[in-house]
């Protein structure tokens, strides 16, 4: 492709707010394999659950998705023509939770409440408050025994002269039980895996048998060997044995998964059951009713389950299924995900088989093992992008590093994908390369790109971050207005690092010193940001380790003493988000924010403290919140759609992308509305290495800026007083984006400048 604007980009400059603002956007043109993606920036999945819910009131069943990789919880609404629209805005409305998140009506008003995990794996639960006028739903976290808001008790089996009497449910982080009524008796259980014994425990909420209101329950431990039977070292299951007095060995602790349902209509639960290091599940057929047992017992088993056609589930290690209604038909179907917390297949993992009845028979029927993947796009884990005009045609693609599926490489394929764009009019993005470079066959892992001049030759070289925390520098040879050819050229850095604390390397190019030779600063797993200053012919010396007193680690108060976790993967770039001039730094984190630090006029010895509220969302009720993009977030301000404001482009571990927008040129503050703005005209826009700017109001001095893509500045004059035309000169730089900035002293304006080969 090789497109160009062909009219003048802007005749007025736009006047530019102090405070950059940024939207969340749900939708961007995106390309692939020859058709559009529906909805390409919802992040990617890794270990996704499944939970339905009239999230907004409309009648119809919606989709909560909670990811156990990282928490990260989405709500896809349910349209009028019956499919799920991935929309943000609601989840912010449901409380956070850890490793498992499950919807469940615990005190039988018809709402569903919230069952979910706090970080040390204690239940929680959230009782559902919403009203028939409200517009998102509404919680508040539930008392507990000891009327705390806090974690959840059950009653132990002790007489009441035993000095303890409750014990805290707690459960596994790879654990996945379920909650539902086991004993039709109107009120919720739990059966939980029990990793010592091979089991299965069942705690019941006795508010039944106690007669109590619905507002009030009690979980007691009922069953320690739920349905009479044991698992075996093979994966095998034992019918009709429960040796809870013989304490064995864990075969795979905490590492099961469960789920229970009425698949013959007779009033007890059958069981399906997945384990660590298998793709089967495991059915058990529940014979409490056909034989009249005090306790539920499992008669018979079946290994090839769900099996329908010749179909049963053996797509991946560690299954979990959800019984969620996947199409709106009011049946509940069968959605199967991996249940691992890293390291699962991370693409194409989500199989959906259609729930039917006849009469009270369940059976399941397999529709595909990509749920919603056409609507999606996900390129794995551990997506990174960075922007560079790879097609030599003046405008940024961008380039997306992704581990390209933990199934398929096992980490040791690290590859680019490169998104070109297409320009006007809409400025999509296609792929059109998934192995950009040929990276794939070098085994680099955990790759973090970035690209700028590093040789100062007036050409983007490329820099590449490595789990193991080396920096691997692909020299561009190309010539002057072609698209780059990159040639590998070592390690800038040289062996640095070595050390435990900083992997994970996160390079970016900016030239700190201001030298005008481009300088490295590196983001590692420490959180910290080291600076390397360039000496004579690209040889770099380490600085500081603690560049601006940068910290990408959560601040933890839920501990004693409170402090910043060990680990924040930082990863920085270098932007001037509202084109004053001023240069910012964008850092990426573990947790999913991006901080924003103004470091300009700031030495790097210096300690600043972030910006967090600088990047929002709109949520629901017009409140404004910051959104937690996921974990080891990777952010990218790139100017997309040649409007002169950069559009931030990010990725995260669960390997998708997502694009957030500036409010800036739509709000002008009144103080900004009463300043003269800056109005210029540039033409001709593109040239061919000499502009001219034009204006009608002289009467202040105009200072003139010229910048390049990757934030270094090249050329700065000005307009004198009553000077109302300027003549500038581009031809010795390489054809490109540029922007002009202008002030006036009162307020800024930006333009950009597209030079095409002379």
């Amino acid at each position: 492709m090789h497109k160009l604007l062909i009219t003048v980009l802007s005749l007025v400059g736009i006047a530019l707010q102090a405070q950059p603002a940024f939207r969340v956007q749900k939708q961007y043109p995106i390309d692939v394999n020859g058709s559009r993606v529906g909805q390409p920036l919802t992040g990617g999945w890794n270990s996704p659950q499944f939970q339905s819910m009239d999230i907004n009131q409309d009648g119809r069943s919606d989709m909560l998705v909670f990811d156990r990789y990282d928490n990260h919880l989405e709500t896809w609404i349910r349209d009028e023509k019956g499919q799920l629209v991935w929309d943000m805005r609601y989840s912010r409305a449901f409380p956070s939770g850890y490793y498992f998140y499950k919807l469940a009506d615990l005190n039988s008003d018809q709402k569903l409440d919230v069952f979910t995990l706090s970080e040390s794996g204690d239940l929680f639960i959230y009782m559902n408050k919403t009203g028939a006028s409200d517009s998102v739903p509404q919680f508040e976290i539930r008392l507990n025994t000891y009327g705390e808001a806090g974690p959840q008790f059950y009653r132990n089996q002790y007489d009441s002269t035993f000095f303890i009497l409750h014990n805290l449910l707690s459960f596994s982080n790879t654990d996945m039980p379920d909650i539902v009524d086991i004993d039709g008796d109107g009120d919720l259980d739990i059966v939980k895996y029990d990793p010592w014994n091979l089991t299965y425990t069942e705690f019941r909420d006795v508010r039944a048998e106690k007669n109590w209101s619905s507002d009030t329950f009690e979980f007691q431990v009922m069953d320690v060997c739920f349905g009479y039977f044991n698992e075996g070292f093979d994966n095998s299951v034992l019918l009709g044995e429960c040796p809870y007095q013989n304490k064995l060995t864990p075969r795979h602790a905490g590492g099961s998964s469960c789920f229970l349902y009425d698949k013959d209509g007779d009033g007890d639960m059958e069981m399906a059951i997945s384990n660590i290091g298998f793709k089967r599940f495991t059915y058990l057929e529940n014979g409490r009713k056909d034989f009249g047992t005090y306790y539920d017992t499992m008669i018979a088993v079946d290994t090839l389950f769900p099996f329908k056609n010749g179909e049963d589930f053996h797509e991946f290690i560690f299954p979990a299924g959800y019984l969620a209604d996947a199409d709106g038909d009011g049946v509940r179907d069968l959605l199967i995900a991996p249940n691992g917390s890293a390291d699962v297949q991370e693409t194409h993992q989500v199989s959906f088989y259609k729930g039917s009845l006849v009469g009270k028979e369940t059976s399941w029927s397999l529709q595909t093992h990509d749920f919603l993947a056409s609507e999606r796009l996900d390129l794995g884990a551990r997506t990174a992008p960075c922007s560079i005009d790879a097609d030599g045609d003046g405008d940024l693609d961008i380039v997306v590093a992704s581990n390209g599926d933990f199934s398929k490489t096992q980490g040791l394929a690290d590859r680019l994908y490169l998104f070109e764009n297409l320009g006007a009019p809409d400025y999509a993005l296609k792929l059109v390369n998934t192995d950009y470079l040929n990276l794939s066959d070098s085994a680099w892992s955990e790759m973090i790109p970035c690209t700028g001049d590093l040789d100062n030759d007036g050409d983007w070289d490329m820099l590449i971050g490595l789990g193991n925390g080396q920096v691997h520098w692909l020299k561009n040879d190309a010539a002057s207005g072609e698209k780059p050819q990159f040639v590998y050229s070592g390690l800038p850095l040289g062996a640095y690092p070595v050390g435990f604390d900083v992997v994970n390397a996160a390079p970016c190019m900016h030239d700190f010193s201001g030298d005008g030779k481009t300088d490295i600063l590196v983001g590692y797993y420490n959180g910290k940001i080291s600076a390397f200053e360039q000496g004579n012919a690209q040889s770099f010396t380490r600085v500081s380790q603690s560049a601006w007193g940068v910290r990408a680690n959560e601040w933890k108060t839920d501990r004693e003493p409170p402090g910043f976790l060990s680990f924040g993967y930082a990863v920085p770039r270098i932007a001037d988000l509202d084109f004053d001039g001023q240069e910012e730094l964008i850092l990426g984190t573990a947790q999913g924010l991006i901080y924003r630090y103004s470091i300009e006029g700031h030495a790097i010895t210096d300690s600043l403290l972030p910006n967090t509220q600088w990047l929002y969302e709109a949520a629901m009720g017009g409140d404004s919140m910051v959104p937690n993009f996921g974990f080891r977030v990777v952010c990218e301000a790139v100017d997309l759609d040649a409007d002169s404001i950069p559009e931030l482009i990010y990725g995260n571990g669960r390997g998708g992308i997502g694009l957030a927008k500036s409010n800036q040129g739509r709000q002008i503050s009144a103080t900004q509305s009463l300043k003269k703005p800056v109005q210029v005209r540039v033409f001709p826009n593109p040239h061919n290495g000499i502009f001219q700017l034009e204006r009608e109001d002289a009467a202040n001095r105009l200072s003139l800026e010229l910048w390049d893509c990757t934030g270094r500045r090249i050329w700065s004059g000005n307009m004198a007083t009553g000077e109302r035309s300027l003549l500038i000169h581009m031809t010795d730089v390489k054809a490109g984006a540029y922007y002009l900035k202008a002030s006036n002293g009162q307020t800024q304006a930006s333009w950009p400048i597209i030079m095409i080969q002379p």
